[in-house]
């Protein structure tokens, strides 16, 4: 079962980025801690799994929900579209109200910066990309210079 793990790992590394197929393989790998045979898994091994985890570990909606997506790719990788894992449901996660600033506030965070100096000038630069686009703060960190127009 080792194999096909790492070969679904390279399927994924193919399409996914790489921050969805580590969460993925931690997924998978928790999964193998927990349950013997990965071969032999039925819906009712993964759903107490789900189970544990959410009364265990205290794990949410959406912690859940990527284990389901991993687990129905995995299974579906392996056994095709009559994996177990096809009829575990997905939980509905809680949309929460998203956080944002207004305009003074906005103005108040960009007047910090100290732009006489490079690093308040670059602060600068990227408060106003983030305010302009949008883009959230690992979006931010993960930008190559020269991907950027």
């Amino acid at each position: 079962m080792s194999t096909q793990i790492e070969q679904w790992l390279n399927l994924l590394r193919v399409t996914m980025q790489p921050t969805t197929v580590q969460a993925y393989e931690w997924e998978l790998r928790s999964l193998s801690r927990s349950v013997a045979d990965l071969s032999g898994v039925t819906t009712a091994d993964l759903t107490e799994y789900l189970a544990r985890r959410r009364s265990m570990d205290g794990c949410g909606d959406a912690a859940i929900k990527r284990s389901v997506a991993a687990f129905r790719s995995f299974f579906r990788f392996v056994q095709g579209d009559r994996s177990a894992a096809a009829r575990v449901p997905f939980p509905k996660v809680k949309r929460k109200r998203q956080r944002s600033l207004d305009w003074d506030q906005a103005l108040m965070v960009m007047t910090v910066c100290d732009t006489s100096r490079p690093r308040g000038k670059r602060d600068l630069a990227l408060i106003a990309l983030a305010l302009d686009t949008g883009l959230r703060e690992a979006e931010i960190c993960r930008l190559k210079m020269n991907r950027v127009d």
